[in-house]
């Protein structure tokens, strides 16, 4: 292929959440089918990830959105070359990229963001849906409302799965008696309906654990809520996270907007049963080795704890999901579709 296919590698400079695990597992998948693609970094930008050093094409002076929406698309039209955009945002004036677009979660509450984030993706997402030559997202749930919101044509959005990392998944170890919840801790995670939820079914023999960075508007009182049963830890390493989900016995989503859920499908690859509410999304997604209680029924969650220790255990869909998820899948759409816009 004489076309030049770059990625927006800014994602390489943010610390690691499940939007940047999407761009890196993606990256990975496409180097297979496409291994001339160079990644696309500003200068002297430290990156969180060496995996890609040979692909690594280093451009501009600026750093941040600025880099994103001068340098980047000032070198990729130099070069004419199709840009892929893994993390929400492509830049506005360069039309020949593609664009994956998470979830809608800015349009749904600004209050569960930083203002200045959700003014900045509440403008430029329907500019991006509109400019870009296609759009990908995570989930047929997502798709519907991308299509709806900004009265999309059906065919100019691709669904592109998430997958699990290896590096999630390299641990084997006996299950224990703990609930795991793995996720910036936000209003968006109703963190406070779990803790509320767990305390009220007074689970003297499991302990909750919460592995994730605190939000900006994180409320002090739910910290407060750390006793021997509720335990905090902020991000954690991949290798100390694929042990924490190797022994889980649960993992925990009870969030009021998810496009994916990513976590929740790292801790069913790694033999745990899932814990989440009956939500569109989750429901579309995971139809295996899931316990589903109402959003934010608190009487169907308590229950689901009280009732933990005698119910059957949940066969494992490791390797079900390990199958139904898988990065070179995905990939492999995206190599067609490039292949029918050059």
């Amino acid at each position: 292929m004489s076309t030049n296919i770059y990625v927006n590698g800014k994602f390489l400079t943010q610390a690691t959440t499940g939007v940047q695990r999407y761009a890196i597992e993606m990256t990975r998948a496409l180097l297979v089918c496409f291994p001339f693609i160079k990644i696309v970094v500003p200068k002297k930008a430290s990156l969180v990830c060496n995996d890609f050093n040979q692909n690594i094409l280093s451009t501009g002076l600026l750093k941040g959105t600025a880099w994103e929406q001068i340098s980047l698309p000032i070198f990729a039209k130099k070069n004419k070359a199709i840009l892929l955009n893994f993390c929400n945002v492509a830049p506005i004036f360069y039309t020949n990229s593609i664009v994956t677009i998470h979830d809608l979660g800015v349009f749904r509450q600004k209050k569960w963001y930083d203002w200045k984030f959700a003014f900045w993706y509440r403008i430029i997402t329907p500019i991006i849906s509109k400019k870009s030559k296609q759009i990908l997202t995570v989930s047929e749930t997502v798709k519907s409302e991308l299509i709806t919101m900004f009265n999309l044509p059906a065919s100019k959005v691709l669904v592109t799965y998430n997958s699990v990392s290896k590096n999630i998944q390299q641990v084997e170890s006996e299950k224990e008696r703990f609930i795991l919840h793995v996720g910036t801790l936000s209003e968006r995670k109703n963190i406070p309906f779990i803790i509320d939820s767990f305390l009220a079914a007074e689970l003297s023999n499991y302990t909750l654990v919460f592995i994730g960075k605190e939000d900006a508007h994180l409320s002090k009182t739910w910290k407060q809520s750390s006793t021997n049963s509720i335990k905090f830890y902020k991000d954690v390493s991949d290798n100390l996270l694929a042990e924490w989900y190797a022994k889980a016995a649960y993992v925990i989503s009870a969030s009021n907007y998810e496009g994916f859920g990513l976590p929740v499908l790292e801790g069913l690859i790694n033999h745990s049963t899932a814990i989440i509410t009956n939500t569109t999304v989750y429901k579309e997604l995971f139809d295996q080795g899931c316990l589903f209680f109402e959003h934010n029924s608190s009487t169907e969650l308590i229950n689901i704890f009280k009732k933990i220790d005698t119910l059957t255990p949940i066969e494992s869909f490791s390797t079900y999901y390990g199958k139904k998820y898988k990065a070179e899948n995905e990939a492999e759409k995206i190599v067609q579709l490039i292949q029918s816009l050059t």
